[in-house]
């Protein structure tokens, strides 16, 4: 039937059929405009199509002949007008009428797009009966099973991680109406006094994806009624550290330290040693940004040897964007540098100095050098090459920084320093650009620059690096 122009009526008569019932086998439905063979479920699938299409139509068409609608075609209706792009044609005396005629039981699906539609439906304003309706599902459905997921992936079957926690609160019907109370309380904060208690209720749920979903309400109470709505965040931290993956939590922690210190402090640091990547991020931004702050976790900032390569990079990562504020530039490149000897790779973290403008050069020259002679430098190479084009007038003013970049690569093992894909060629241009500067100038220190620049080219000749051979041919020229 797929792709069949099917009028309203011919719909009156498919939607009413009680022959249809009999999903196990096909069944021939004579209507005007020919015979379509198909399961009950296609009808359906069809059906909500034409929802998508016409849905002001389709729910006054439903709702006409209601008591003789097949339930499979009810539920169709209300995916298809949760999916409609012209949902926010339909009017709301319209969808009132279709919650009311008919109701979402706890157990179906049906409750989902329930949510779905309350959600979209942006500008209305919802009578106390399908208020209560939400209240009834966030509590009572029977969606998600204790135990159960609905969300698996091959690595994490039992919601173990953050990834499946999140997923999974996302994808349960009482997780979806705990973030459709949110919405709503984002638009109209006097219905927090409608949605109080069940906020309550869902904080100390047994599920964890059910309380997980529900600081999507938390968060716009938090707006509304602080204390309250503190008090209930932090104790949902506190019983699974899972759920400070929740998005802007670091945001939170820091709301929540003027009252909460210690407790606040005791979860950021869970989340650090926690063997969970998004949580390892989150508690090394947090612990990075607490200690520029407020020097808390000295402890674990200055034990660097404890730390493993992603609480390092989680560390760098917050880290880094403090290179723009002017009262934080000293402490953060204290942190960077701190690090760039490590033997991780760090090359994500750091080549974001470069991306972002948070150096500038006349002022962070000893900084640029530091880190450019480090282990971490030999993975920059390419960025601050780039950086130097874009930014340096000269690069003879950056003589010194280039040499050591060069000099610390150069002298790594040949193997280790071809494993750095990209880095020989970097070094050719480098060598080549700061010698074109140098090489006629009366000068002095040029000259003793260009010499260097000679001498280090004669290494990565030894070592037949990249394209040295080419190269070494057009310094002659030169």
């Amino acid at each position: 039937m797929s792709g069949k122009n099917i009028g309203k009526r011919q719909w009156l008569q498919i939607i009413t059929n009680s022959k249809l019932k009999n999903r196990n086998g096909f069944k021939n439905i004579v209507i005007k405009g020919g015979i379509i063979k198909s399961y009950l479920e296609t009808y359906a699938d069809d059906f909500r199509e034409a929802v998508k299409q016409v849905p002001q139509e389709m729910i006054e068409l439903v709702l006409e002949y209601k008591d003789n609608v097949l339930p499979v075609f009810i539920d169709a209706l209300f995916s298809g007008v949760e999916f409609s792009e012209r949902l926010k044609e339909v009017g709301h005396e319209t969808i009132e009428k279709m919650f009311h005629t008919f109701p979402c039981d706890l157990k179906t699906h049906r409750a989902y797009q329930f949510c779905g539609i309350i959600e979209e439906m942006d500008s209305a304003v919802w009578s106390v009966e399908v208020l209560n309706q939400l209240k009834s599902i966030a509590l009572e459905h029977e969606n998600p099973v204790l135990y159960k997921p609905n969300i698996t992936s091959p690595e994490d079957k039992n919601m173990k991680s953050c990834q499946m926690l999140r997923s999974n609160a996302l994808n349960c019907v009482r997780g979806q109406a705990a973030s459709v109370i949110g919405h709503l309380l984002r638009k109209d904060k006097n219905l927090l006094v409608q949605f109080r208690e069940v906020i309550e209720k869902l904080a100390f749920d047994e599920n964890p994806a059910v309380r997980f979903a529900v600081l999507y309400a938390l968060w716009p109470a938090y707006d509304i009624e602080r204390e309250w709505a503190e008090e209930n965040i932090i104790k949902i931290y506190e019983a699974d550290v899972r759920t400070a993956g929740f998005y802007d939590s670091i945001n939170m922690f820091f709301r929540l330290y003027p009252k909460y210190k210690e407790r606040i402090l005791k979860i950021i640091e869970k989340c650090f040693y926690d063997s969970d990547k998004e949580l390892i991020e989150a508690g090394g931004q947090a612990v990075c940004e607490f200690y520029i702050q407020y020097g808390k976790f000295d402890h674990i900032m200055f034990h660097d040897e404890t730390l493993n390569e992603d609480q390092v990079k989680a560390i760098l990562d917050m880290a880094v964007p403090y290179l723009d504020i002017g009262d934080y530039r000293e402490v953060a490149k204290t942190i960077i540098l701190r690090y760039t000897n490590c033997d991780m790779d760090l090359e994500l973290p750091l080549v974001r100095i470069f991306n972002q403008e948070h150096i500038k050069l006349e002022d962070d020259r000893k900084f640029l050098e530091e880190i450019m002679d480090s282990k971490a430098g030999r993975r920059i190479v390419w960025s601050f090459t780039r950086y130097l084009k874009e930014n340096a007038f000269s690069v003879v003013d950056y003589a010194d920084i280039i040499i050591k970049s060069c000099e610390n690569i150069l002298y790594l093992e040949s193997e280790e320093l071809r494993n750095q894909w990209g880095t020989e060629d970097e070094i050719s241009k480098l060598i080549i650009s700061l010698y074109d500067e140098t090489a006629n100038s009366e000068k002095r220190d040029d000259k003793q620059t260009a010499e260097k620049c000679l001498e280090l080219w004669d290494i990565m000749f030894e070592k037949q690096l990249g394209s040295v051979r080419e190269i070494s041919r057009k310094l002659m020229e030169r």
